[in-house]
């Protein structure tokens, strides 16, 4: 990458958090966070990141959580709830990653890993409101708004997907 493509980025990045650290908008529906995200589009690897939210769904901050290849990522859960954690106020959350391939489609695997997240939010008490894939031309892909965020309700169904998964 370019160096002035990476400083653009960086700027990007910090007026971002400085959005969410002055306003503490609240999410009604996934186009109100594009704006703190729609620079991870514009990344040349995944990213895997996080929108933590509280019962209000005010945004609390915006945390990049995995960094990976091309076309993947890995994803330690530990490592992601630990994040969530870090805010005392937490109860929601909104996870979110690009395609830098440029097809905000989700795969297999995005759809696999979405119910496995969903499935450890509800047994740790929180709620994954959304799965959101950014693109670089500012598409993105709503798992909620598209009718495809696991319909897990109690710890028992999430126990058992995770059983499942594994």
């Amino acid at each position: 990458m370019h160096s002035s493509y990476k400083q653009k980025l960086e700027e990007l990045r910090k007026m971002a958090k400085a959005m969410v650290s002055e306003s503490k908008p609240r999410v009604r529906r996934a186009e109100d966070i594009i704006p703190y995200i729609e620079h991870y589009g514009l990344e040349d690897q995944e990213i895997l990141g996080i929108i933590v939210l509280n019962t209000s769904n005010k945004v609390l901050g915006v945390e990049e959580v995995h960094r990976g290849g091309i076309n993947k990522v890995d994803i330690d859960l530990k490592v992601l709830f630990k994040r969530i954690l870090q805010y005392q106020t937490a109860t929601n959350f909104i996870l979110f990653h690009n395609h830098p391939s440029g097809t905000c489609q989700p795969s297999p695997e995005d759809r696999a890993i979405t119910k496995i997240i969903k499935a450890a939010a509800i047994i740790l008490q929180f709620e994954m409101l959304d799965h959101i894939i950014i693109c670089a031309d500012g598409s993105f892909y709503s798992f909620e708004r598209m009718g495809e965020m696991p319909d897990l309700i109690t710890p028992n169904a999430a126990l058992n997907t995770l059983f499942q998964e594994a």
